[in-house]
């Protein structure tokens, strides 16, 4: 379908952050590696809804089949897969915690990361190191909330983490169907501040003038 989609993903910074914490533990300890889990609704994403999802060990929650374990992020990758980046850099995961609850802005349901950044050395081979703790909160309204605890650590794999949200099936990353946050060396997240991509109608010609948080028609 090249027809533009309903919604288009708008970012925005909270100015406060922290986790949530908690839920249930995984003892998963993979690198490379997704993990499938069922949702307890269906959770709506651009033209489609999903029950299930796939958990990348990388830092990414996959929306499609496969997301193909890729350790290497890059703004074209995230183009071209269905997917929610909320800290994707070459990770090594310990335990993924997972609970569903609800707040002023509705149901949720949350996937935490626990585990370091990789660091591979000749004849020793890869490991990990440092402290790589966040979450991604999934709303059943569509709203997607990413929040950062510690991120400590260096990897000579891949260091640069990437934060957005695709459709997929796109060479590059671009609005409508693609929104990126952030692409820039991973301790800049150590207790940053929370994200959030709000769903909102996309309209074409899209407003140009920016008033507040809303782009409105000059």
């Amino acid at each position: 379908n090249d027809g533009w989609p309903q919604y288009v993903y708008q970012i925005y910074e909270m100015s406060t952050g922290g986790l949530v914490g908690g839920g249930t533990r995984s003892n998963w300890n993979e690198d490379d590696d997704e993990l499938r889990l069922n949702l307890p609704w269906r959770f709506p994403y651009y033209d489609n809804s999903y029950s299930q999802i796939g958990v990348g060990s990388n830092g990414y929650i996959c929306l499609q089949a496969f997301c193909g374990n890729d350790w290497s992020s890059t703004e074209r990758d995230l183009a071209r897969r269905r997917m929610i980046a909320g800290l994707w850099a070459d990770l090594w995961t310990h335990y993924i915690y997972t609970d569903s609850s609800s707040d002023i802005w509705g149901t949720y349901y949350i996937i935490r990361w626990e585990g370091g950044l990789v660091r591979c050395i000749r004849r020793f081979g890869c490991f990990p190191v440092g402290n790589v703790n966040f979450e991604i909160m999934l709303y059943s309204n569509g709203i997607i909330r990413i929040n950062y605890g510690n991120v400590q650590g260096s990897s000579n794999t891949d260091d640069t983490a990437l934060v957005g949200v695709s459709e997929g099936g796109r060479s590059t990353c671009a609005l409508p169907r693609c929104t990126l946050y952030a692409h820039r060396d991973a301790e800049t997240f150590d207790s940053h501040n929370s994200v959030v991509f709000w769903p909102r109608r996309y309209t074409s010609p899209e407003p140009s003038v920016m008033v507040g948080a809303l782009e409105v028609d000059p």
